[in-house]
């Protein structure tokens, strides 16, 4: 196999065929493979699927990202459904149940480097 077979597949007739929009093949793949739930393939003849940006999710059929509803957003690229959307209160909600972040933040504002006077060069 050479990397110029990638994206493509031999058919049960002999013909070369590029892999579908939402499909792609790697190399040392022998056929086509669904992009991954959050990722798309938007063209025929992909070798990789790409992940959707912030903000968006992948259609049910891998071929393209889909903004999400006025008002909401996504914590993280990749995904899969509208359900990923959220306001800007859940996303923080989310963000702080994953990570607590408010903690964290509060943590290191109650170091002793963070409270000492400011100093100025003389």
């Amino acid at each position: 196999m050479t990397l110029r077979n990638i994206g493509f597949v031999r058919s049960s007739d002999g013909e070369c065929q590029a892999c579908p929009a939402g499909t792609y093949r790697p190399a040392g793949e022998s056929q086509c493979l669904a992009c991954a739930s959050g990722r798309i393939s938007p063209g025929p003849g992909s070798a990789f699927c790409t992940t959707c940006p912030l903000d968006t999710y992948s259609d049910s059929s891998g071929v393209s990202c889909v903004q999400c509803p006025a008002g909401s957003l996504t914590n993280f690229p990749g995904n899969h459904d509208e359900a990923g959307c959220l306001t800007p209160e859940e996303a923080n909600a989310e963000m702080d149940a994953r990570f607590g972040a408010s903690v964290l933040v509060n943590k290191l504002v109650s170091l002793p480097a963070f409270n000492q006077p400011k100093r100025e060069c003389l």
